[in-house]
């Protein structure tokens, strides 16, 4: 979960979003069918850490993450839940410190998960991570947010710099020396949501106007069933792009892996 969102919602140990649930099942899917091993993985942009350690637990991996937005007091806070689980996950001030905690000082798996939107010269961050030694033969799992035409409150909120087509997030990730293995849009349904909330939109943006995915308010139940939905609506859209039928969606994603040279 986005840190900064988190504070704006103040959802700290509440029922996670739908959203983040499939999100996590669906990154899941996509490291098994892509990396051939997957002893650790380093998070780069890790939020609170729910994603690295939802992945790390799945997997069996060590999982190292650094997020430079979050306090000292966040950062022991999530290293404390982890530790309470059995989770081999850590989350560190810098990726020097993360690259430390990983086997070998390498990692199988780099998430990239809505970190590139935040950054002004996105290419240019992507290509030194992919400079680091630490990713050298890493399997990038790059998410960001699509289609510029649904910039909203929500992105000025969380200090967004742009939204991506597939095509765009295709070429920072080649200008950054990275070979797409895989790329497309999930979440339709919500990017649907998000048009409508785009539309009632007050002019020129309002605090009041927020809405992410921090907050759920109607149970465990109905977050799950939610998620199981989204994963399915996944399945579907991955179908219909092998057969050549491109659908939308709220995020684009890249799977990559350094260009050889």
């Amino acid at each position: 979960m986005d840190l900064r969102e988190l504070r704006l919602q103040g959802n700290a140990g509440g029922t996670r979003h739908p959203w983040e649930l499939a999100r996590l099942e669906i990154a899941g899917r996509l490291i098994q069918k892509h990396a051939r091993r997957i002893r650790s993985i380093l998070d780069i942009g890790c939020g609170d850490g729910y994603l690295m350690a939802g992945l790390a637990r799945r997997f069996g991996a060590a999982a190292a993450g650094v997020d430079t937005a979050a306090s000292p007091e966040e950062t022991a806070s999530a290293n404390r839940r982890f530790a309470a689980a059995g989770i081999k996950a850590e989350m560190t001030v810098s990726l020097t410190a993360a690259r430390a905690l990983l086997p070998g000082e390498t990692a199988d798996v780099v998430l990239l998960t809505d970190l590139l939107e935040h950054v002004e010269d996105d290419t240019a961050a992507l290509a030194a991570i992919a400079a680091d030694p630490a990713t050298g033969s890493s399997v990038f799992i790059i998410t960001v947010p699509a289609f510029m035409r649904l910039f909203s409150e929500h992105d000025r909120q969380l200090r967004h710099f742009r939204r991506y087509t597939k095509a765009e997030l295709e070429r920072t990730a080649g200008s950054a020396g990275l070979e797409i293995l895989e790329s497309g849009y999930f979440f339709t349904g919500l990017a649907a949501v998000r048009f409508m909330q785009k539309v009632s939109e007050r002019p020129q943006g309002h605090a009041g106007d927020f809405s992410g995915v921090a907050l759920w308010k109607y149970g465990r139940a109905a977050a799950a069933l939610a998620a199981k939905l989204l994963i399915l609506e996944f399945m579907l859209t991955g179908f219909l792009r092998r057969a050549g039928v491109a659908c939308p969606g709220l995020s684009a994603y890249a799977i990559c892996k350094k260009q050889l040279l």
